[in-house]
């Protein structure tokens, strides 16, 4: 059985160690910053055609079998070749699989002031645009900077974030704190950043959320095999929205291919 793997991803500060952790066992099969653009079933075999999100060069791969963990939120902008090799039930998960917009807006200040307040870590629930905060747990008494995260939105609430530049989210999201804890925060503030799933052009979205009646409708088919093309992430799983459920996506499908007939 021939096997490539292609992880498609982009480089986001510390957020590339994983990955780099498989390069010494992996790296003479991986290609970095591809965007897949078509899966084409044919002749017992698959073939994954992509191409390169800077330079725009193709890179074509020919396997026995394919891994999809792309969001059904993309997956629907992936040309699929004979169409027909997907079922009707597979593309309608497709389709109609919803997902979350979520947006969070972190806050970074001199001094963590919120533990002179007796706040030791947990979650702030307000009705005020920014909706839920939540204080560091860890590092508590030290001394130096600290960062919250000031906004934590999902669903409707996010939207209104969204429609903002960068700089709007961030000074909007200090007044919304600044009326809690006290203007004199100003005088605290070093930085902020935001970022918004649904804005997010390799995941259109936070995580998946059936809508009323999706699960049963949905989804006994989002994790079926379509011919050579397995399914892996959150959505697949049982547990949608949470690491725990990528992880057992993992699972399922690592028993999938390798349980396959060998005459495969």
């Amino acid at each position: 059985m021939q096997i490539h793997y292609i992880y498609f991803y982009e480089v986001e500060g510390d957020n590339d160690r994983l990955p780099n952790a498989f390069l010494p066992q992996l790296k003479k099969n991986l290609y970095f910053g591809y965007q897949m653009t078509k899966i084409v079933q044919q002749n017992h075999q698959v073939t994954i055609h992509s191409r390169h999100t800077l330079s725009q060069i193709p890179l074509i791969v020919t396997g026995d079998l394919a891994i999809i963990t792309v969001p059904f939120s993309l997956l629907k902008f992936v040309e699929i070749e004979p169409r027909d090799s997907f079922s009707h039930n597979k593309w309608k998960a497709i389709r109609e699989l919803h997902y979350v917009a979520s947006t969070k807006i972190g806050l970074q200040f001199k001094r963590r002031f919120w533990e002179q307040e007796g706040i030791r870590g947990g979650k702030m629930m307000t009705d005020l645009p920014i909706r839920f905060a939540y204080y560091p747990s860890h590092l508590i008494g030290s001394t130096g900077s600290g960062i919250i995260l000031a906004s934590y939105t999902w669903e409707d609430d996010t939207l209104s974030w969204d429609n903002l530049p960068e700089g709007d989210r961030i000074r909007n999201a200090l007044d919304n704190m600044a009326a809690v804890h006290g203007k004199q925060i100003y005088d605290e503030f070093l930085t902020g950043a935001s970022h918004s799933w649904s804005q997010y052009r390799y995941s259109g979205g936070a995580f998946s959320m059936y809508k009323p009646s999706q699960e049963t409708e949905l989804f006994p088919y989002i994790p079926v095999p379509e011919g050579r093309v397995h399914f892996a992430g959150e959505h697949t799983s049982t547990v949608p929205a949470w690491i725990e459920g990528a992880i057992q996506s993992g699972i399922r499908v690592a028993h999938e291919v390798t349980n396959l007939p060998k005459t495969l």
